[in-house]
This record gives structure tokens, C-alpha cells and sequence, in this order.
């Protein structure tokens, strides 16, 4: 059984840092800073981000799955659309919400048969 517990980054031009307590996981830092970088590109207005997610401590260790990605803004923030999020989790290399299920989702018997991912 996997273990989950919530957690959250918060980066900026400055640094990466764990929102709220301490998060033993630096080696996602980096892949981080870069989808901040990336959405610098295509929202000049954003001043920081917050990636968040949980922690799961299953069978291979401590793990980071991020769900979401809140923009903060000047004026105040918004989430980003899941698609859009889910594509930055993907190229930055960070595992998200979909691909935790997937295997579960993928397994439900409906009408039609399995749940296509």
C-alpha cells in the first residue's frame, strides 16, 4: 500500500523551497525551477508558483506526485488548466496525478470494458 502526504514547492526567481515544513526531496528543486521557467514564457506576468502535490512512501522509497500548479500574479492567481499543468509535470520530468493512477484506472471494468488512460 502506498503511503501519500500532502506537500507543496513554492519557487521564484530566488529558489525552490518546501512550502510550510521541510521536504526531503532537493533532487526535485531543479525540475521545478524549471517549469517556473517555462511558465515565465508564456505568462510574463506570474511573479512565483506553487507545484503541489504529496509525498508517497511506497515499495521503492519517497516520491514527489504533483497535482497542481497555482500562479501567483500581482493582481492575485489562478490554477492552470490540468492539461496544461500535466504537460509541464511531463516535460519537466516530475511525476503527476496521472501517471499515480494510471495503472489503477486503467484496471476498473466499466460497461465497455477497462478505463482508457
Amino acid at each position: 500500500m502506498i503511503q501519500f502526504e500532502p506537500a507543496a514547492f513554492l519557487c521564484d526567481d530566488l529558489d525552490v523551497r518546501p512550502a510550510g515544513r521541510t521536504i526531503p526531496l532537493e533532487n526535485c528543486y531543479e525540475k521545478i525551477y524549471h517549469i517556473f521557467n517555462l511558465v515565465r514564457i508564456s505568462r510574463p506576468e506570474m511573479t512565483s508558483i506553487a507545484v503541489c502535490g504529496g509525498i508517497t512512501d511506497g515499495p521503492e522509497g519517497k516520491d514527489f506526485y504533483a497535482f497542481d500548479i497555482y500562479v501567483f500574479t500581482a493582481e492575485g492567481g489562478f490554477f492552470l488548466p490540468t492539461d496544461e499543468a500535466n504537460t509541464l509535470f511531463s516535460t519537466a520530468g516530475i511525476l503527476y496525478s496521472r501517471s499515480l493512477f494510471a495503472d489503477l484506472l486503467s484496471s476498473v471494468p466499466t460497461e465497455k470494458g477497462p478505463i482508457a488512460n
